[in-house]
């Protein structure tokens, strides 16, 4: 009975008593006076007061329960609403986990369930109620569920699985199933609670860095090139590579060293760990670098080292990664001690080709001269028209050779670095007449256009003045020689738009195919195009030409094509144009 019903009760108890009174006192006692011998009348007020004294008593009597059965009832609905308070919180907690949580009595049946278990399941409010596993999964999914159930049950416990399941929202998820014991105040299971975690990403995030982890691995492995890791004082990982190139048969053997700087030669030890603790501390040290390493025999061995701040195992460490330039090294200081012994025999062919050429140039001069004066009859006649043609051989051959002897020894004293320039400010525009005035003869007998364009008032140009025509000479007597009969040969002077001085000899002979280029420009580089070759020569012009330029700090382009003519151009750097 609540306490309302009971105050509604106490009322009607004291109302009836209050009307029992009443009716005692004025109805039934007057009634039974006359029967009374000696019975004192009581006045009208004092049966009012005895009637409202014992109403009073009563009504007290029965006031008092009722208070403390309201009181009790107050702290009742505070517990209960404190209770409903409690389950609401947990019931928002356990909806808010972000895992299927739910409970089953003993017989399977799912009592309770979580929001995320009616997302898995496609489920509303109130629809698991008295549902089994089997309602689900599969037969054969229940009947391992049941089977866990049941060990929970009977033997008191937590039992932990990982599987593989499609749910009926249509996911295959991976879960982590933890199922334990429900127990009653008397220690007795009556139903189990069940906590799926989805392991989803989890599991998928882990194969994935497995499968990073493999493919480096896999990559570290087969690659040559060595890689070391270590923490400024411990190596943490090789790979075989690295242990190869080092001498050792495994990477247990190199991880077993007391310093990553054992690998390494003595002198090169205290360097590379400066750079190493400067790098791990983040100082600004080479990246790149070669070292001589120290093999477990003790041999040397060159290794180009690449080197970059990484993390390993949650700590800044050190990756090295070495390539074996033995060989390499090997091979540069053989070029290296082949290009001097180059540098000392080009040096002894220079000095000996100048020396031979002096030696030659002597009697040679005296040839010429006597040839000289066979021509000029000096000391009479010489008789047949046919002696005075052997003097005119003897002396066209002299000079020939007189004028290669000649390109030989300039060139010998260019690459020995033993020519000089006399420089001088001179008339650009001079010169090349004077050089087109000696050539003029030869360009006449083949019937050559030989002309000039030279720029109006071009500056003076500080050179070597003997040289310059030594350079113009040798273009000119090449576009003569190869430019057929009728052809054009044009010597151009102009000023380029930095002030540098250009020089161009342009010809409409048989021109030079684009593979052969470059070999024109080198000493002897004669070329082999039938017709070139049908001219005398030693191919030693355009070279001299180059050299010559070169001496000058200018530069020599060399432009043609068959059949249709070749264009070479000298440029003066600018610093050599006076009023620049």
């Amino acid at each position: 009975m609540n306490a309302r019903k009971f105050l509604y009760l106490s009322g009607l108890i004291v109302l009836t008593v209050f009307v029992l009174l009443v009716g005692w006192e004025f109805i039934l006692e007057k009634l039974i006076e006359p029967l009374q011998e000696h019975h004192q009348r009581e006045t009208t007020s004092d049966r009012w007061i005895k009637i409202l004294l014992v109403t009073s008593f009563t009504a007290l009597a029965l006031i008092i329960p009722v208070l403390v059965l309201l009181k009790v009832n107050a702290k009742r609905k505070q517990i209960g609403k404190a209770l409903h308070e409690s389950d609401e919180r947990l019931r928002a907690v356990v909806d808010s986990f972000p895992a299927a949580i739910f409970f089953k009595d003993a017989e399977g049946r799912y009592t309770q369930v979580n929001q995320v278990f009616r997302e898995w399941y496609d489920i509303k409010e109130q629809d698991h109620f008295g549902k089994t596993p089997t309602d689900y999964f599969s037969e054969e999914e229940g009947a391992v569920y049941t089977e866990h159930d049941r060990q929970v049950l009977e033997e008191q416990k937590v039992i932990e699985v990982e599987h593989l399941v499609q749910y009926p929202d249509g996911k295959l998820r991976s879960t982590i199933i933890i199922k334990f014991p429900v127990l009653d105040t008397a220690g007795k299971s009556i139903g189990v609670g069940v906590i799926n975690l989805d392991n989803t990403e989890r599991k998928r995030s882990a194969d994935t860095l497995r499968e990073s982890e493999e493919r480096f691995r896999d990559l570290i492995e087969g690659s040559i090139q060595g890689v070391l890791i270590h923490d400024g004082s411990k190596s943490v990982f090789a790979n075989q590579a690295y242990a190869d190139i080092f001498g050792y048969s495994n990477v247990e053997e190199v991880l077993a060293q007391s310093s990553p700087f054992d690998h390494m030669m003595p002198y090169e030890q205290d360097r590379i760990r400066e750079y190493s603790k400067s790098r791990l501390e983040g100082g600004d040290v080479p990246k790149a670098y070669e070292f001589e390493g120290r093999r477990k025999d003790g041999a040397s061995v060159w290794l180009d080292n690449r080197v970059r701040v990484i993390t390993w195992d949650g700590q800044t460490a050190v990756q090295r990664t070495v390539v074996d330039i033995t060989k390499r090294r090997k091979a540069e200081a053989l070029h290296q001690t082949a290009l001097t012994e180059a540098e000392r025999a080009n040096q002894a062919k220079s000095e000996f080709l100048a020396n031979m050429s002096h030696e030659l140039r002597t009697p040679l001069n005296a040839v010429i001269g006597f040839a000289q004066m066979l021509q000029a009859e000096t000391y009479g006649p010489l008789g047949s028209d046919m002696n005075k043609e052997y003097a005119e051989i003897i002396y066209r051959s002299g000079d020939h050779l007189h004028r290669v002897l000649g390109d030989i020894l300039d060139l010998s004293k260019i690459e020995a670095g033993e020519e000089n320039l006399y420089e001088e400010n001179i008339e650009i525009g001079e010169v090349v007449e004077e050089c087109l005035e000696m050539m003029s003869e030869r360009a006449t007998k083949k019937h050559l256009s030989f002309t000039a364009d030279i720029e109006v008032n071009a500056p003076l140009l500080l050179a070597d003045r003997l040289k310059v025509k030594q350079i113009l000479l040798n273009l000119l007597s090449n576009a003569i020689k190869f430019t057929p009969e009728g052809g054009d040969v044009k010597t151009e002077v102009t000023l380029s738009e930095h002030r540098s001085i250009l020089l161009k000899v342009q010809d409409t002979g048989v021109g030079i195919s684009h593979e052969n280029m470059k070999m024109a420009l080198e000493p002897f580089g004669q070329i082999g195009e039938a017709y070139t070759r049908a001219q005398d020569g030693t191919g030693l012009g355009l070279a001299l030409v180059k050299s010559l330029i070169e001496l000058h700090g200018g530069t020599v382009e060399l432009e043609s094509e068959m059949d249709v003519g070749t264009s070479v151009t000298m440029c003066f750097p600018p610093e050599r144009t006076m009023g620049s």
